[in-house]
């Protein structure tokens, strides 16, 4: 999809994480999990986390899951901290998992991109953290 123009895989991770970030500023004090961590560690944590999603997405060809992947995030943002939703929002990230567990399988076996594997395994790993918060809030 993007093969001609790779750089836009890292735009549109960037103009996400501006969006994820203005849609909830603000609005991260409604709802706490009994294991959520500080505050603080957030925006550190999805700053990482988006570096590490454009870096695979930019060495890969499977646009299509990492359209998805970073389409279903932004939905995410807004459906849990604008609507609050929370239902929906779990359902959301269910999907996101699933989608990203394919992504790092396809990344490994198909590409043969280990280190884009890895960097996805550690953005899974975060969303299934992110899913056990959302499932626990009180």
């Amino acid at each position: 999809m993007f093969e001609d123009m790779k750089w836009m895989k890292i735009v549109i991770v960037v103009i996400v994480m501006i969006l994820g970030t203005l849609f909830s500023y603000g609005r991260t004090k409604a709802m706490h999990s009994i294991y959520q961590p500080k505050a603080f560690w957030f925006p550190i944590i999805w700053t990482v986390l988006y570096v590490l999603f454009a870096c695979s997405w930019y060495n890969s060809n499977l646009d299509v899951l990492f359209t998805l992947g970073i389409g279903l995030n932004l939905l995410w943002v807004v459906v849990f901290f604008v609507y609050k939703n929370v239902l929906l929002s779990q359902i959301i990230i269910l999907l996101m998992i699933v989608i990203s567990i394919i992504t790092v399988y396809l990344l490994i076996k198909q590409e043969k991109n280990t280190v884009s594997g890895f960097f996805m395994l550690i953005y899974t790993s975060w969303l299934i953290c992110a899913a056990v918060l959302n499932f626990t809030l009180q």
